[in-house]
């Protein structure tokens, strides 16, 4: 098959999946993108190990017929009950309720019923259902409990985090996972403010941090005002940084409390490890993150590979999506793939 035959069966087949995906409010990220570099084959074996709403399995699953198969990890329950039609419809998929820490298991099965596994996908965004279901708790922007977890089996909750976790760990949390410019302000706010009321939902969480940030900013807005117009840069430089903060005040915080609520990135760092070692020789691995300490690390990971002659890097520098896929969907705006084919045993 010739590249441009290719490009147009990839564009009609891409083109599918988005249409049929398109009556909801899921659309898969550099779908296009991900479905060229793996270069799937008739009868090949793939693993998505973020089923989701399955629209990037599903575009897999066109490509390895029905010959092949698609094997999805999916930690939420909820989300396999949302895609049981299609599960039906896509009969290669194959749903294993899962995350990341059990992949070895899971390639051992695939290696027993499949001989080889040809491809990895890892899309490590939020799923859509996720932001849109209020009672999960994962977005300001509807009032749900402070929950914020992945697997409803798990204990711990962002609530548990939020009320009872001391002012250094939060701190920690809020910079580390969110690269919070104000976590120490709003950490110390935080502490006080459970001395009279714990935080009972995402809205209150959303305002008091909000409201943080709005008193910090216009503590620099008036020193600027009273002692001149830009007395000094570091002044300059919080007023510039008001002005320019596009994103709501408490974006950073709720995407601290997930990762930690949810253990992503040492879930994520044991997942890899496990990818690269279940992929056989002559596969392909794609990660898709969101946000720096995610891509920082599957940056890292596949340049240990790259050092060690076991994997050659596919993607130089990250793909990130076009300016027309953030219009249409706003929430690929911070994606970056990265892709790697494990390289052939000595």
């Amino acid at each position: 098959m010739s590249t441009t035959q290719r490009s147009k069966k990839l564009y009609t087949i891409c083109a599918q999946v988005l249409n049929k995906n398109s009556t909801g409010s899921h659309i898969p990220v550099l779908i296009t993108e991900v479905i060229d570099l793996l270069q799937l084959q008739k009868g090949s074996s793939a693993l998505d190990c973020t089923l989701g709403m399955a629209g990037h399995a599903q575009a897999m699953a066109q490509q390895v017929g029905p010959t092949g198969a698609i094997y999805g990890l999916e930690v939420d329950a909820r989300n396999l009950e949302l895609i049981a039609q299609v599960l039906k419809e896509n009969p290669t998929i194959h749903p294993i309720h899962t995350n990341f820490e059990d992949i070895v298991t899971v390639g051992e099965r695939i290696h027993k019923e499949r001989g080889r596994l040809d491809a990895i996908l890892m899309d490590l965004g939020l799923s859509s259902m996720h932001v849109d279901e209020a009672e999960r708790g994962f977005s300001f922007l509807r009032e749900g409990p402070l929950d914020m977890r992945f697997d409803q089996r798990q204990e711990l909750t962002a609530g548990e985090i939020v009320n009872t976790y001391p002012v250094d760990s939060l701190i920690h949390i809020f910079k580390v996972y969110g690269d919070e410019p104000f976590a120490q302000r709003i950490a110390y706010n935080l502490v006080e403010y459970r001395k009279h009321s714990r935080f009972k939902n995402t809205r209150e969480l959303a305002a008091f941090v909000s409201a943080v940030v709005a008193s910090r900013n216009a503590y620099y807005h008036k020193r600027a005002f009273t002692d001149g117009i830009w007395p000094d840069k570091e002044r300059d430089r919080f007023e510039l940084w008001a002005q320019r903060r596009k994103r709501h005040p408490a974006t950073r915080v709720f995407q601290a409390l997930r990762i930690a609520t949810n253990r992503e990135l040492e879930v994520l760092e044991s997942g890899l490890r496990g990818a690269l070692e279940i992929l056989s020789p002559g596969g392909r691995i794609a990660v898709i993150s969101y946000h720096s300490h995610e891509d920082r690390l599957v940056k890292n990971i596949f340049k240990e590979g790259k050092l060690d002659k076991s994997l050659h890097l596919i993607t130089k520098k990250p793909i990130i999506p076009t300016p027309e896929e953030v219009e249409e969907n706003p929430r690929a705006r911070s994606a970056k793939l990265r892709v790697a084919e494990k390289n052939q045993q000595n």
